[in-house]
């Protein structure tokens, strides 16, 4: 199984197109079912694929940085399976020893928004981030990309 990097997962990088991202993982991606369908909300979505179980995409569109490109595009990617890894081999489940010292010298620690005793381990990169997520001494979910570790969702 591919690792988890910065810049994507696999043959799927961060701001790829998501029909460019489906061509290359040859399948196809499926909207997370009850999102907020408004109008007014139409930029930002969750999807899934049956090629990468487990694994959440965010993807966006109309953003100043598509250049006009009306595509959805992979921003994040995020999983709370314990099947994927980073690239240096942490993943969920893991501790919070072991997340520290495998990217000892790497991270930058910041307060989880709604854990009052958890926290963030970010990993940054050329291209985005790593985050691990560490609300109570484990590893619970590792995002990756442009807005990783972010809380806002597509709400």
């Amino acid at each position: 199984m591919p690792p988890i990097t910065t810049r994507g997962w696999g043959s799927i990088r961060v701001p790829m197109a998501v029909d460019d991202a489906a061509a290359s993982l040859g399948s196809t991606f499926e909207e997370l079912p009850g999102q907020d369908s408004r109008p007014e909300l139409d930029t930002c979505r969750y999807v899934t694929s049956a090629k990468a179980p487990g694994l959440l995409f965010m993807v966006w569109r109309r953003h100043p940085l598509f250049r006009g490109d009306p595509r959805w595009h992979i921003v994040r990617i995020q999983t709370q399976d314990p099947r994927y890894a980073t690239l240096s081999g942490v993943k969920v489940g893991d501790t919070e020893a072991t997340a520290r010292r495998v990217y000892e010298g790497r991270y930058i620690e910041s307060a989880h928004e709604h854990v009052p005793t958890g926290f963030d381990l970010t990993i940054p990169g050329s291209v985005g981030a790593v985050v691990l997520r560490i609300p109570e001494g484990t590893v619970v979910e590792i995002q990756a990309g442009w807005n990783a570790g972010q809380d806002e969702g597509c709400s």
